[in-house]
């Protein structure tokens, strides 16, 4: 009897050291967050974290930050190693090339096992999902480019939130005149080495003015006479009403939103994301931000919303896909896109949240008129899998123009050119 209890008891040891194994599955997550840190984005992900972990029992989030713009490189190499992690944040922009290389999982079979009323709330981007329509990413916070602006001075000097370009710089001159020394009009930055925002906003206002961008067999399309007369207004900001410093518009982003973040500047060209980042670090002398969509160039047109998000995507090579599965069906469920959108101000991607009295509040008034924005002026343009080389390419022609270094249609014939090369058109 001895040696059946000693049995038994050495059986039941393994099958408990076989469940602890169990639950102690760990999945890595790589993100450019890091939710130890003490924005309100990063306390946002710690509460998706730590509410995943409280109800899938036994499993551990491990978080690996790495920069945002080397996610997607850094993912690709991965993947060529089979080294990936289970789940990571990738950008709506980087996502065709991840598909192209074969390096992600769809995920239309979980996506199936998901109810249809649930499945039909959710709102997927176009660059989620492949020609033929599988999904491989879905976006945790979506996100509308604009302008976020001191909405306190535009009070005080008695101005309506501008509708067209012309619009924008009388406000700016106006404020920048009122405030005086060290005040910045206007700021949007063309670095050519951190061209993706500007070439977010350029490409937009182009197609809500009527120009092409691409031709229809992918070749460039940048010399037209609209993006011209853009490059152009962008040259008089700088020049002739004297807006938008070129150090400035020749800065970083990150330059130009310290700018914002300490009041110095009347018009920011920043997406919805970070605006409720901007007002935590916003000094306290009454100075308020709020969000705008882009102005058109003219009455009557205004430029299309460019909808971004971070997604969420499952390598292909991924060691726990179902529980990386599980991660992201609890980041995009309904409280957690709530919590996302009162705490960090995301834009959330789930329609029937588009009406929640939460997002009432004045302070998130900016989240349903960014909804509405983008649900009523689409953009009606497709980036290309090589996004990067467009981004680049017009970033650099931009920066030839306004530093006077080239004309604007003699720059953008050459970022044509030099496009088509690195496309092989």
């Amino acid at each position: 009897m001895t040696i059946v209890r000693r049995f038994l008891l050495a059986g039941a040891l393994l099958l408990a050291s076989a469940a602890l194994a169990a639950a102690e599955t760990t999945i890595e997550l790589w993100s450019f967050i890091d939710p130890a840190g003490d924005s309100v984005r990063s306390k946002a992900l710690k509460t998706v974290i730590d509410a995943f972990e409280k109800e899938d029992a036994g499993v551990k989030v491990k978080t690996s930050i790495i920069n945002w713009d080397q996610l997607g490189a850094a993912l690709l190499r991965a993947a060529q190693a089979r080294r990936t992690p289970d789940v990571s944040m990738l950008h709506s922009g980087f996502i065709q090339r991840q598909v192209a290389a074969k390096a992600l999982r769809p995920l239309d079979e979980y996506l199936a096992q998901v109810p249809a009323v649930d499945r039909d709330d959710l709102i997927i981007l176009p660059t989620g999902k492949d020609k033929a329509g599988k999904t491989y990413g879905l976006p945790y916070e979506l996100r509308v480019s604009g302008f976020i602006y001191r909405s306190d001075l535009l009070g005080k000097y008695g101005i309506e939130v501008p509708d067209t370009l012309p619009q924008l710089v009388a406000a700016a001159k106006r404020i920048q005149e009122g405030e005086g020394d060290g005040f910045i009009g206007m700021s949007i930055a063309f670095n050519p080495a951190r061209s993706d925002r500007a070439a977010r906003w350029f490409v937009p206002t182009l197609v809500g003015m009527g120009g092409k961008v691409l031709n229809a067999d992918g070749t460039a399309a940048f010399n037209t006479p609209q993006a011209v007369r853009l490059v152009d207004w962008i040259k008089d900001t700088i020049e002739k009403d004297k807006i938008m410093p070129l150090n400035v518009a020749l800065s970083d982003p990150e330059r130009d939103q310290q700018l914002a973040e300490a009041g110095r500047v009347a018009f920011d060209l920043e997406a919805t994301h970070w605006l409720a980042a901007m007002r935590q670090k916003l000094p306290k002398n009454g100075a308020e931000l709020s969000w705008m969509p882009s102005p058109g160039m003219d009455p009557g047109k205004p430029t299309p919303a460019d909808t971004q998000g971070w997604n969420l995507v499952v390598p292909a090579a991924a060691a726990h896909p179902q529980q990386a599965w599980r991660l992201i069906e609890r980041w995009i469920a309904a409280d957690m896109q709530l919590m996302q959108a009162e705490t960090a101000g995301y834009l959330p991607m789930r329609k029937s949240l588009q009406k929640s009295p939460a997002l009432q509040k004045p302070e998130l008034a900016f989240i349903p008129k960014a909804l509405g924005h983008a649900s009523k002026d689409v953009l009606d343009f497709d980036w290309p899998e090589n996004t990067d080389a467009l981004n680049i390419e017009l970033g650099r022609a931009i920066e030839a123009a306004i530093s006077a270094a080239k004309p604007p249609a003699v720059a953008l014939a050459e970022a044509e050119k030099n496009y088509n090369n690195v496309v092989g058109k």
